[in-house]
């Protein structure tokens, strides 16, 4: 996607999508719902592989939720004209970084269980 109003007012209107005003385009990936009940789990794989593969071009992107959040799938479904059945996981913008921000940190070593809890 990279219609411009777009854009704009879906970083108004989706909570911590506020860069989709500051990006030349954005990807947002959907699954068909009435084809798999599991769709999600299949579009999460693809948006990983999608930053990833950003990341490795040297781009910046960053994955900002919509499903399960009725009114997230509502705002996104309305302002791409989506079928009922296509349901959007997210909406990632990517671009070139202009700053020099860094991934924070949420490495926490107690969180790591070996062989049981």
């Amino acid at each position: 996607m990279n219609d411009r109003s777009t854009l704009d007012t879906l970083s108004t209107r989706l909570p911590f999508a506020s860069m989709l005003a500051r990006v030349p385009q954005a990807l947002v990936v959907c699954g068909d719902s009435g084809l798999s009940e599991s769709w999600y789990l299949d579009c999460s794989a693809a948006t990983q592989n999608f930053l990833l593969a950003a990341q490795a071009m040297g781009l910046a992107a960053v994955w900002t939720g919509v499903y399960p959040n009725a009114d997230r799938i509502v705002t996104v479904q309305e302002e791409l004209a989506l079928p009922p059945t296509i349901m959007p996981l997210a909406v990632v913008p990517f671009g070139y970084a202009n700053g020099t921000e860094q991934p924070k940190d949420k490495f926490d070593a107690s969180r790591i269980h070996h062989n049981k809890w």
